[in-house]
């Protein structure tokens, strides 16, 4: 990562300073957490998305000191959601479901090489994925960001669940949004329109069960279920306008290279999106398959221009009507960058830049970045798909040296 320099220990401890490291941590499941609309009504979905984060966090404690206090308890987070949970109610009901989703099989998965969990509790956790997550995803026709953040949430509990139609509707709902979504010059201000599972174009029921893994209890499937695309909750204006991509997400404005499709909205959105596009393309990457290469001038455009816009790059007056909202700073990019940057070698200067100004903790300059490091920011979508992103992306020290690091050896 060029002259890049990251204090592992001190991002570590940063990590195990927050709430949810602490030993004393305890979870709090629903049966159905409900979900409204900017907090409204929320009942169980805050204490789903602290309880998600708390046993990823404590699921990569576990993994890097091999302190099996956090095993337990990474453990007793993932048995209570899994012996409860059984469905997701509320307004935003579908959303809820995709961001957390995303994280609980995150931790699950490094969770699965803990002799300590014990069979019948995975199977268990499994079934709970199925029932209460996948039955609400499929097809979902969501929207922006919501529409990656559900993608994301499939692929990543497919690969939990052994579960190849969820992984494949996901990598299928992918391939088929990204081009909407991430702008680029090629495009002629004529961005592409999503099919958004239309008949013609999705798969059947026979092929989506010749590749599934995981049947719904009681011998029902879980994609019998909700099977309809046009689902309720479904974002309606993406569906139903002629040329989503451009009349809903750009306004008709004119359009710029690497602009994302909510950049217009604010950038902490469009970042959810890109993020979540990203985290997707990751779980595929480690299953096989390069959706990176696939779309690659796609998000190292966006990249390059949104770390290019929050360092204070002129907004050209034309940009989303010349008007932009940053919102609050964004921990993300470090996935994306240690894929292109560091296994590719692909230069990317201003999202290098970004990481090392905004968002990395540089001790050996004497200076600290605003951000401190990624995952410091625990409110909002986006942690849950970017959580400690320098740690786990930022070319990750092995958890040997680590220890090693924190007993002050070489």
């Amino acid at each position: 990562m060029g002259n890049i320099f990251l204090d592992y220990v001190s991002n570590f401890n940063k990590m195990k300073a927050t709430s949810f490291a602490s030993l004393n941590y305890s979870p709090t499941p629903f049966e159905y957490p409900s979900s409204g609309f900017f907090g409204v009504d929320n009942k169980g979905a805050l204490e789903e998305s602290n309880d998600s984060r708390a046993a990823y966090t404590q699921a990569l404690m576990w993994y890097l000191t091999d302190d099996e206090r956090y095993a337990e308890n990474a453990v007793k987070i993932l048995n209570a959601w899994g012996s409860v949970c059984k469905g997701h109610k509320g307004p935003n009901w579908s959303l809820n479901a995709a961001w957390n989703g995303s994280i609980f099989p995150m931790a699950a998965e490094i969770m699965r090489k803990y002799e300590g969990w014990k069979a019948e509790d995975i199977e268990q956790f499994k079934n709970m994925l199925s029932v209460a997550f996948l039955r609400i995803l499929n097809n979902r026709n969501l929207y922006g960001n919501r529409m990656f953040s559900g993608i994301n949430a499939l692929m990543a509990i497919g690969v939990f669940n052994d579960d190849r139609a969820a992984f494949y509707q996901g990598v299928l709902g992918w391939l088929d949004y990204v081009p909407t979504y991430f702008y680029i010059d090629e495009d002629n201000q004529n961005p592409a329109s999503p099919n958004y599972w239309r008949s013609e174009v999705k798969p059947s029921t026979d092929e989506y069960l010749a590749m599934q893994g995981t049947e719904y209890p009681e011998g029902e499937n879980w994609l019998l279920l909700d099977n309809n695309p046009f689902n309720n909750n479904d974002d309606s204006t993406a569906i139903t306008s002629g040329r989503p991509g451009y009349e809903n997400f750009y306004g008709g404005l004119p359009l710029y290279n690497g602009q994302l499709g909510e950049s217009g909205r604010d950038y902490e959105h469009a970042e959810m999106g890109f993020s979540a596009a990203v985290n997707a393309a990751e779980i595929a990457y480690h299953q096989g398959i390069d959706l990176y290469s696939v779309y690659q001038e796609r998000i190292i455009a966006a990249s390059e221009l949104h770390t290019s816009l929050r360092m204070g790059m002129p907004v050209p007056d034309d940009f989303c009507g010349g008007t932009v909202t940053p919102l609050s700073a964004s921990a993300t990019y470090e996935t994306a960058y240690n894929h292109y940057a560091n296994r590719m070698g692909i230069e990317m200067p201003r999202t290098e830049e970004y990481i090392r100004s905004q968002i990395r903790r540089w001790p050996a300059e004497g200076k600290v970045a605003p951000l401190g490091f990624a995952g410091t920011k625990v409110g909002g979508q986006i942690s849950l798909t970017t959580y400690y992103e320098s740690l786990t992306h930022g070319k990750p020290m092995s958890p040997q040296r680590l220890r090693r690091s924190l007993m002050g050896l070489k």
